[in-house]
């Protein structure tokens, strides 16, 4: 089976594809036939056996490894080339995406308004995906399309994704992306018939959610909600919130909040790193006080220590610090990051 698979993979594929897609078939059949005659295998010997242990031996032979063998090695050949077919596709699909590049994002009312119209990429994208998966459905099993579906929309968001870090957007501009990644979601989500890709999309549709708000602050009431979990880090939010045009550069780059806001949160944060690490409340004193601990409980307070510092200064992040900075400069950092974090 698997030196039909590679004879039928190489040279001109298009010519070979349906031999290709029919030996899948069989390959996905043949494992569903064998759990079949196992049931069988294990309900004729119940009837036909009396005794217990006879029954036990023989089905544990039924159960054995010779057909968990045999399924595995077929499940990894049908896995293994359904990755060759989204191989090939990716080109295609991603000369489908391609023209996203073309399409201006930083859109006024009269814009927008041609763009419902004139759907500028999903529309063609869609018609495009649905033309290249014609002969491909036509001849897969359910099961093993979906596979494919599940495979192709990994890589479809990955392509979008890069492709619109990329781009500029302001408001409007996001409200269309946001439209035309819906349109693409559902659609693949549509030609699916037994499992969900939308968790595929999770990354860009987060993306999409921090393109579309009406100002960087908006992004405080979703970070460290409780049950909204972000595929995106920090830095990444940051860098999405840069593609807004329309966003004030500081805003983003170096946030900060209003006068009264930073005060209060300077002296509780002063206050809480003074109860917890030092008099001073600097990375000077911050181990204090731990001279006579067991060192199990010193070590357990000096990496609580390290925890926070590095969640403040990742959270604190600013691309003017150089890396190469005297250590004396990077104590100023530490400190003034345990000062302004939150």
């Amino acid at each position: 089976m698997d030196l039909l698979l590679k004879q039928t993979y190489s040279g001109d594929f298009d010519k070979k594809r349906d031999y290709f897609l029919v030996i899948l078939n069989d390959l996905s059949l043949t494992t569903t036939y064998i759990d079949q005659m196992q049931r069988e295998l294990i309900g004729m010997t119940n009837h036909k056996f009396e005794d217990q242990d006879e029954i036990n031996m023989i089905i544990m032979c039924i159960n054995g490894d010779s057909f968990k063998y045999l399924k595995n090695r077929m499940d990894t050949l049908l896995k293994d080339n359904i990755d060759k077919i989204v191989q090939i596709l990716s080109i295609p699909i991603n000369q489908l995406i391609w023209p996203i590049n073309n399409i201006i994002y930083e859109i006024s009312n009269q814009d927008y308004e041609k763009y419902e119209i004139n759907d500028p990429f999903a529309q063609d994208f869609i018609e495009g995906l649905t033309n290249l998966l014609l002969p491909y459905k036509s001849i897969m099993l359910e099961n093993i399309f979906d596979i494919l579906i599940h495979k192709l929309s990994t890589h479809v968001a990955l392509t979008l994704e890069d492709h619109i870090k990329q781009k500029k957007f302001n408001f409007l501009g996001s409200i269309q992306l946001s439209k035309d990644i819906r349109k693409i979601i559902d659609h693949l989500t549509q030609i699916t018939a037994q499992q969900n890709v939308r968790h595929k999309f999770v990354r860009l549709q987060q993306i999409v959610h921090i393109l579309t708000m009406d100002k960087v602050t908006d992004i405080l009431e979703y970070w460290g909600q409780e049950g909204y979990q972000w595929k995106l880090s920090a830095l990444e939010i940051k860098l999405i919130l840069a593609r807004r045009s329309d966003f004030p550069i500081r805003e983003y780059l170096f946030h900060r909040y209003d006068a009264p806001s930073l005060s209060r949160c300077r002296k509780e944060t002063h206050r809480g790193i003074r109860a917890d690490y030092g008099p001073e409340g600097n990375p000077n004193t911050a181990f204090s006080g731990l001279e006579g601990m067991s060192p199990e409980i010193e070590l357990i307070m000096k990496s609580k220590f390290i925890t926070k510092v590095v969640s403040l200064i990742n959270s604190l992040y600013q691309p003017r610090y150089n890396i190469n900075e005297t250590f004396e400069a990077s104590k100023t950092i530490l400190h003034n990051a345990i000062f302004l974090a939150f």
